[in-house]
């Protein structure tokens, strides 16, 4: 599978305007694969506080990529 150079850069871009937290969180998500009670166990937080960080994250990358799609 051939990767859009551009795309991979809006989407690292994007990802790296996400918090610190919400972005650790979103990414052992998406890329480890981690669940949401792992990811609860191993950063001390609730699975709803994982859960809600996830989605603040993912609507941030949304958004960042809309941004650029509407371009």
């Amino acid at each position: 599978m051939d990767i859009d150079p551009e795309r991979l850069r809006r989407i690292e871009e994007a990802v790296m305007q996400v918090p610190r937290l919400n972005r650790s969180i979103f990414l052992a998500a998406r890329v480890d694969g981690m669940s949401f009670d792992e990811i609860a166990r191993q950063t001390g937080l609730s699975r709803r506080q994982v859960t809600r960080r996830f989605w603040k994250a993912f609507a941030i990358i949304a958004r960042h990529l809309r941004t650029y799609d509407a371009d």
